[in-house]
């Protein structure tokens, strides 16, 4: 059964939850095809919390 949805804007204490869904998309798409350490780098900087907090 799925449950129901609902969509809001994001609003500040939001970026870590966007920052976990940002870095599982990044890795669900480029694992295996990227190195670690690339990827671990990439998540940390374009998907850190931080970039989600600006």
């Amino acid at each position: 059964m799925v449950g129901e949805v609902s969509i809001r804007r994001a609003s500040p204490g939001d970026e870590a939850a966007l920052s976990l869904v940002g870095q599982a998309t990044f890795l669900e798409t480029f694992a295996g095809v990227l190195d670690g350490a690339a990827i671990v780098g990439h998540c940390a900087g374009a998907h850190g919390a931080a970039r989600y907090r600006d």
